[in-house]
């Protein structure tokens, strides 16, 4: 039988679900359901299940069924957007002074004169009985500080940013988003952050140090199986992610045609779509590597099992953008190292955070191809060494990114502010 909202004791906020590029999310939502917490999910929009590489997970622990989304229907007509919020007042009168504070322009914006904010307001009263929110992603922070802030709900609430929420875009420019923040900052009882670097970005935003807490996003050690690597004559890379400009793989593309240029056998997988498949198919053309990297799309969840489990070494040449962005953490090279993979990756971001440095795989320095080479060429000669590695590895993940220990840290977490039944 399907549970109701008001049985629920934890509300998660997300943006779109499920989503195949967000497995981290659905991992600890797993995790947290495993130790007996009723949840819910509260998306920004519901997608299919097909959009999802975890389909088992979110079936078994019905996730899906239990998603609404908390964006309601809006009229786009001024007109019939006036004649629904009032119907809206006759129909919950009880809330009138909510719909007076959502009318403060100065603090809500635009979201607030055109109605929206009243709306968002008047359909988020149906979770006023789940006790504890945890955001994930900034923006949905901020949705749940402005329900706190206006009155819809006294739950309290903690957000976990990861990543590109800590960076202004084009619909928040820096200030507007320090301003929104620090609202947010003020009501939540914690800040998560999965590395050193993002932490340092969350206090550039303003939030105080004493709300944060770094816990990263772990994965499914059992899944994620360890195998031991036979020697072979080539030698197999790979990378898992989508293709764009801070994903950095025209570096590891350029540092794969230094190996070939040596004479070494290997073969380079990259795993993923993304706008930057032109410019970086155009790049292997312009190398002569066409019979030396292939581009495959996105894959679930056993499928990058597979292809990680036939590879010999992860490159993670992710690197900071234009924008001055940069990966929070990368759970992909966990996942890697947890098969018994070594990693070559650069120094970026929270990269470092997800690699023990001459222990489970080495560190360059940025958009640096020649020392990217010189890493793989010393796997490449030192099989015995890599089988070191990737034993490490494995213990390494297993010790620091095992789900269902951190899903631990993050219930004991929630029992400092709610103390779940």
């Amino acid at each position: 039988m399907k549970k109701t909202k008001d049985d629920h004791t934890l509300g998660y906020l997300v943006d779109h679900f499920p989503s195949l590029s967000e497995t981290f999310i659905i991992n600890q939502m797993v995790s947290v359901a495993e130790k007996g917490v009723s949840i819910c999910v509260i998306a920004r929009k519901i997608q299919s299940l097909k959009n999802s590489s975890q389909s088992g997970l979110i079936e078994k622990y019905h996730l899906l069924r239990n998603t609404e989304s908390y964006l309601p229907e809006i009229p786009v007509k001024r007109l019939n957007k006036v004649i629904r919020a009032f119907a809206l007042v006759l129909k919950f009168p009880f809330l009138i002074n909510v719909l007076l504070k959502t009318l403060n322009s100065k603090k809500y914006g635009a979201k607030g004169s055109s109605l929206k904010l009243w709306f968002q307001a008047v359909h988020f009263y149906q979770y006023k009985n789940i006790v504890f929110f945890h955001a994930h992603f900034g923006i949905n922070g901020i949705h749940i500080a402005n329900m706190q802030e206006l009155g819809i709900t006294k739950a309290k609430f903690g957000v976990t940013f990861h990543g590109y929420d800590a960076h202004p875009s084009q619909y928040y420019d820096l200030e507007k988003l320090k301003e929104d923040y620090r609202r947010m900052f003020r009501r939540a009882v914690f800040i998560c952050v999965n590395t050193n670097y993002l932490k340092q970005r969350v206090l550039e935003l303003g939030c105080p140090e004493n709300k944060i807490y770094t816990i990263p996003m772990g994965i499914d050690v059992d899944f994620f199986s360890y195998k031991e690597r036979v020697e072979k004559e080539t030698v197999k890379l790979i990378s898992v992610g989508r293709l764009i400009p801070l994903k950095g793989y025209k570096y590891a593309i350029k540092a794969v045609k230094k190996l070939i240029d040596r004479g070494y056998k290997v073969q380079y997988t990259i795993v993923g779509e993304g706008p930057d498949f032109d410019s970086l198919e155009k790049l292997v053309t312009h190398l002569h590597l066409e019979n030396v990297v292939t581009f495959t799309k996105s894959k679930n969840q056993k499928e990058i099992l597979a292809l990680l489990h036939e590879s010999d070494v992860f490159l993670m040449p992710s690197v900071t953008d234009i924008d001055e962005r940069a990966e929070a953490q990368g759970v992909v090279t966990i996942e890697a190292q947890a098969t018994g993979l070594p990693v070559v990756a650069f120094s970026s971001g929270g990269v470092p955070d997800t690699i023990d440095d001459h222990k489970t795989g080495f560190l360059v320095p940025e958009k640096d191809s020649s020392q990217m080479a010189e890493k793989i060429v010393f796997f490449i000669v030192n099989f015995e060494e890599r089988k070191i590695f990737g034993r490490r590895s494995r213990a390494f993940i297993q010790e620091n990114f095992d789900q269902r220990k951190l899903g631990e840290k993050m219930i004991k977490l929630y029992k400092k502010f709610y103390e779940f039944t």
